[in-house]
């Protein structure tokens, strides 16, 4: 979290710190912040979600959610626009129904393939697919 906000050359920073996204005071002690997390349902299966995702790190705007869940809100806020596999030409809605259609456990590896790709025009194939947003 901190990375991201604070962290200008850092590779989510314009997504976070860059809009002005901070992570509450309070939480820059790591010992707050875990209590926190352990009062709100933390578990190792679980990553933390933004309720609003233009809202800053902060209780009232966090909570803990599978990775499943995560990378489906994060796909369509980051893009808002479907995933296509060029090879099949189908085209899904979200990053996870994508992972889904190609059997992988998780959305990470075609979300870093559609990263690659924007960010430095390189293709990695994913699960022998290449991805591109549409």
């Amino acid at each position: 979290m901190k990375q991201r906000c604070y962290r200008k050359k850092g590779f989510d920073w314009k997504r976070y710190g860059g809009k002005g996204i901070k992570v509450c005071k309070k939480w820059h002690n790591f010992i707050n912040f875990y209590d926190w997390a352990i009062a709100n349902g933390y578990a190792e299966n679980l990553t933390i979600d933004r309720i609003n995702s233009n809202g800053n790190y902060e209780p009232k705007n966090c909570q803990w959610v599978t990775r499943a869940e995560n990378s489906h809100r994060a796909g369509i806020y980051i893009s808002n626009k479907k995933i296509l596999c060029i090879e099949t030409g189908n085209i899904y809605n979200t990053m996870v129904e994508a992972s889904v259609a190609v059997g992988l456990k998780n959305s990470s590896t075609i979300s870093e393939a559609l990263m690659l790709r924007r960010k430095f025009g390189k293709v990695k194939k994913t699960a022998g697919y290449t991805w591109d947003v549409v």
